[in-house]
């Protein structure tokens, strides 16, 4: 998402693209628009289950991985502000 959203803001990617490339990137953006909803439920359903498996929760580099999503909202939602820009 982050890297559609940099190509998005990009002021020089609508001179960079050839052919049907622009029609392409915005397929791709709907396309993770729609399924990442879905996906993120199903991880949340896998993270439930795997917490009830183990009696501890999946990490990701080090920490629960509820905890690194929201690490990783966050930083989207700073970089997608444009707030670091």
């Amino acid at each position: 998402m982050l890297e559609l959203d940099a190509k998005r803001k990009d002021p020089t990617h609508l001179f960079k693209a050839k052919g049907p490339a622009l029609l392409i990137e915005e397929r791709e953006r709907k396309r993770v628009t729609r399924n990442l909803p879905k996906v993120d439920q199903e991880l949340a359903e896998a993270m439930a289950e795997y917490l009830e498996r183990n009696g501890t929760p999946f990490l990701v580099g080090g920490q629960p991985y509820d905890d690194f999503i929201l690490q990783q909202v966050r930083v989207w939602n700073v970089v997608g502000c444009g707030l670091l820009n």
